[in-house]
């Protein structure tokens, strides 16, 4: 998936059904903000910057999705001494 390692990823999901959908990005702790869809109204995480360096941070929220695909748009503000970056991305149908 193109960005896991920067600070930014743009990444699509479709939609098998219509449904809840928990959308997790993992990486460092700061700020970080979505796009859903990716040219869309900006949602905004709290700031997880206060959290000790190295450690994970997951990022989730739920989304209501129909069926068919989706465009997000993730990234962390970079910090100074805090290199931002994405590690995983994973989205799982709510039951």
């Amino acid at each position: 998936m193109t960005g896991i390692g920067k600070n930014y990823i743009p990444f699509r999901f479709q939609a098998p059904q219509t449904g809840y959908y928990i959308v997790d990005v993992e990486g460092t702790p700061a700020r970080a903000h979505v796009r859903v869809p990716s040219t869309g109204p900006i949602l905004h995480y709290p700031d997880f910057s206060s959290r000790p360096a190295g450690e994970e941070t997951h990022f989730v929220q739920i989304h209501y999705l129909v069926q068919r695909a989706h465009w997000f748009y993730f990234w962390i503000d970079e910090a100074p001494g805090n290199q931002a970056r994405i590690d995983a991305v994973e989205v799982d149908f709510y039951k």
